[in-house]
């Protein structure tokens, strides 16, 4: 394997778990508030409030995955390709010290 192609899954590697952290601190926060709120109802307003909450057709869940999906591995190269930005590029040293014919990995 060469060394862009290591670089390039290590940058990915790090801008998910980047996104991924930042992504999971946003679910808390949401469910932190999602959870005050139902602790303030009556229980006639909490299943309202569920019943809601699961009334989607399989077709909205599908496009839903697909779009956030699709955003989400956009966000992973944007997020990569940044960091490789600041990542500088190591020469490459074996086309320097090989000799004509030998191949080194």
């Amino acid at each position: 394997m060469n060394s862009n192609a290591s670089k390039s899954q290590l940058l990915r590697a790090a801008a998910c778990v980047l996104l991924t952290a930042l992504f999971a601190w946003a679910m808390h926060a949401v469910d932190a508030r999602a959870l005050a709120r139902i602790d303030a109802m009556t229980p006639a307003d909490y299943l309202a409030y569920q019943r809601h909450q699961h009334q989607h057709s399989y077709l909205f869940a599908y496009v839903t995955l697909l779009i956030f999906g699709g955003a989400y591995l956009g966000a992973i190269e944007v997020v990569a390709g940044l960091l490789g930005l600041t990542v500088p590029a190591k020469p490459d040293r074996v086309a320097e010290s090989a000799p004509a014919g030998v191949n080194h990995p």
